[in-house]
């Protein structure tokens, strides 16, 4: 019989792109297979962690397979998005007391 995935917690900082997962398995000594949208499922422990993540939305899928070879077949998931960061340095500065409008000083009295 094959083990159940379980999604323990999520840690998600979208505006970093920063993704961490805790997954847990109901039988002992399993190994995961982590998924993250259309790329390769590859072998992965818990904490599963993504970093620098692109802004747009992502689906996490995580399936156990206990020693004997048993996969779960119908994976954890978990979806969430990453949004843009705007760092200080990109705002457009305001700054007080300025005007839009020039003056010309003229030497004529």
């Amino acid at each position: 019989m094959p083990p159940e995935t379980t999604i323990l917690r999520a840690r998600i900082k979208p505006r970093w792109g920063f993704a961490r997962f805790f997954v847990q398995s109901s039988e002992l000594g399993s190994s995961f297979w982590c998924k993250l949208d259309g790329r390769r499922a590859f072998q992965c422990g818990s904490p599963q962690t993504y970093r620098r993540l692109r802004p747009g939305r992502y689906v996490f899928r995580v399936s156990a397979m206990d020693p004997s070879g048993n996969v779960d077949l119908s994976p954890a998931v978990f979806r969430f998005r990453v949004k843009l960061r705007v760092s200080n340095e990109a705002k457009p500065k305001r700054r007080q007391g300025a005007s839009a409008v020039k003056v010309r000083r003229s030497s004529r009295p």
